[in-house]
C-alpha cells in the first residue's frame, strides 16, 4: 500500500501541491531532547505541516489522518477519494483530531466519512478526587416531602470541568463537504466566511462528554394513611372512627450523568449554511448542552409572533429536510427573553442589526465566523449579566 507518514515534518510547495496516496498520516513528532543530562530530559513536540502557497490537492484511497497537525493552503484545498468522479463507491475516511485544515480560499471534500473531533482534558488543578472532567457537589437539597408526590429530596450533582482542544476546518470563502456516509463533528469547528454546504447520509454535531460515576440520590414520597379505630369485643365492633396520619417513605438509588465539555460542536457560516442528510441529523445530546438545530423560517425576523415564540421557547420544530427546505444550524448559548439572549451569528447576520451600539456607522460584519462568534458571546454575556 502507498502510505505517506509526515511525522512532525513539512511537506511544502511554493506553488501547487498534489499528493496522491492510499493513506496519508500527518501527525505530531513526540521526541525527547537528551542533550542536557541523562537524568533530565526535555519533551519536544511538533505537529506535521502540509502547506501549499497556491492550491493543495490530496487524493487518497483509504485514510487521511491529521492528528494535532496542520493542512494549510493560501489557495484552495481539495481532498478527494480516489474513486471520486469514477463511481460512488467511496472508501476514504478522514480523521481530523484536534488538527487544523485551513484555506484562504475554498475547501472541497469528497469522501466516505469525516470525523472532526477533539482531544478532551480536565481543567481542574487538583484531580486527587479521582473524578476526571467534573467535580461533585454532595447531597444538594432539591425538595422537601410534598403530599401525594414522589420527588428527589437530595442528590450529588456534577459540575463539569471538561474542556477540549477543538479540531478546525476553516475557509475564508466557501466549504463544500460531500460524504457518502457520515459527518461526525464533536466539540470542534467547521467554519466558512462565506457559504458552508454539507451533504451526507448521516450528520452528527455534538459536544464532547464523559460519563460520571454512579452518584447518590435520595427519593421521598408523602401520603395520608387512614384506618378504622373501633372498640371491640370479640367479633363485635362499635364506636368506630376513621383516623388519619401523614406518612413518609424514603429510599436511595444512584445514576450516572454526562459532563459536557465547555467547547461546543460548531457548524457556522457567515453567509449561507445548507445541510442535507438522507438518514438523520443529530445536533447535541440534550437541550442543555448549547447546540441548537432548527429549520429557520425565512421571514421570522419580520414576524413578531414567531420572534416571541423563539425567545420564549428557544426551539424550532424540527422537520425532515428536503431540497427546498434544508436544515440550518445555529449555535447559541441561552434564550432568556426577547431582551436578554445569547445567540448565534446566524441570528445576528440575518436581520443585519447594529449590535449593541446604535451609533455604529454600519452594521457589524461577522468576519471569520468562529472568531466572531466568540466575541459576540463575550459581549452578550457582559450585557446580560
Amino acid at each position: 500500500a502507498n502510505t505517506v507518514n509526515n511525522q512532525g515534518g513539512q511537506l511544502a510547495a511554493g506553488g501547487n501541491l498534489n499528493i496522491a496516496v492510499d493513506t496519508l498520516n500527518n501527525t505530531r513528532n513526540d521526541t525527547q531532547d537528551t542533550t542536557k543530562t541523562q537524568e533530565k530530559t526535555q519533551e519536544k513536540t511538533q505537529g506535521g505541516l502540509i502547506y501549499a502557497k497556491n492550491q493543495l490537492q490530496i487524493t487518497a484511497a483509504n485514510h487521511l489522518l491529521n492528528d494535532k497537525s496542520s493542512i494549510v493552503a493560501e489557495g484552495d484545498i481539495v481532498i478527494n477519494d480516489t474513486n471520486h468522479d469514477t463511481n460512488n463507491d467511496l472508501n476514504l475516511v478522514i480523521d481530523n483530531k484536534s488538527g487544523v485544515i485551513k484555506a484562504d480560499n475554498n475547501i472541497t471534500i469528497h469522501a466516505k466519512t469525516l470525523n472532526n473531533t477533539a482531544y478532551h482534558y480536565d481543567t481542574k488543578q487538583d484531580d486527587s478526587d479521582g473524578y476526571y472532567g467534573y467535580d461533585v457537589n454532595e447531597k444538594v437539597v432539591k425538595s422537601d416531602y410534598v403530599m401525594d408526590q414522589t420527588l428527589v429530596l437530595e442528590q450529588d450533582e456534577q459540575v463539569s470541568t471538561l474542556a477540549s482542544n477543538p479540531a478546525f476546518i476553516s475557509a475564508l470563502k466557501d466549504i463544500n463537504i460531500n460524504l457518502s456516509d457520515e459527518l461526525f463533528n464533536s466539540s470542534s469547528v467547521i467554519s466558512a466566511k462565506q457559504d458552508l454546504s454539507i451533504t451526507a447520509n448521516k450528520i452528527t454535531n455534538e459536544t464532547d462528554s464523559v460519563a460520571t460515576h454512579q452518584m447518590y440520590r435520595k427519593w421521598g414520597k408523602k401520603w395520608v394513611d387512614s384506618w378504622e379505630d373501633c372498640k371491640k369485643f370479640g367479633p363485635i365492633k362499635w364506636s368506630c372512627k376513621t383516623r388519619y396520619a401523614d406518612r413518609t417513605k424514603s429510599w436511595t438509588d444512584s445514576r450516572s450523568e454526562l459532563a459536557y465539555s465547555k467547547n461546543k460542536g460548531t457548524l457556522s457560516a457567515a453567509q449561507n449554511l445548507t445541510i442535507n442528510a438522507n438518514e438523520s441529523i443529530t445536533n447535541g445530546e440534550t437541550i442543555q448542552n448549547n447546540e441548537f438545530l432548527g429549520q429557520v423560517t425565512t421571514n421570522y425576523q419580520d414576524n413578531p409572533a414567531v420572534a416571541e415564540a423563539i425567545a420564549t421557547n428557544g426551539q424550532f420544530k424540527i422537520n425532515k429536510p428536503t431540497q427546498a427546505q434544508p436544515y440550518v444550524i445555529e449555535t447559541r448559548n441561552e434564550f432568556v427573553d426577547i431582551t436578554q439572549f445569547k445567540a448565534s451569528q446566524y441570528l445576528f447576520a440575518r436581520p443585519n442589526i447594529r449590535f449593541l451600539d446604535p451609533a455604529m456607522s454600519s452594521p457589524i460584519t461577522l468576519g471569520d465566523a468562529y472568531w466572531e462568534h466568540q466575541q459576540l458571546q463575550k459581549q452578550i454575556s457582559e450585557q446580560t449579566k
